[in-house]
């Protein structure tokens, strides 16, 4: 699998501690500030190509809670040590 640009990385993470902020915070301070940090992970997103900034800033606006990853799996095989095999 081809690993992530740096810039790309340390976007997300920073859209990561943004998203955990707002979902925890109950000071209208530290509110605008994890907002702010928020925009400007989405910019930092854009900037690494990973799609428009306005869009990204409505994407990560539109989280609620506490960030997790996100995983799709398509399917699922198990085997009779009862290793699993998953496939996205």
């Amino acid at each position: 699998m081809e690993e992530e640009p740096a810039a790309l990385l340390r976007a997300r993470s920073l859209a990561a501690i943004a998203q955990n902020g707002l979902a925890f915070t109950r000071d209208p301070y530290d509110r605008e500030r994890f907002a702010q940090l928020q925009a400007i992970a989405a910019d930092m997103l854009a900037d690494s190509g990973a799609g428009d900034a306005i869009a990204l800033r409505g994407l990560l606006a539109a989280e609620q809670g506490y960030m997790t990853p996100k995983v799709d799996v398509r399917a699922a095989a198990f085997d009779a040590q009862g290793r699993i095999l998953m496939v996205r």
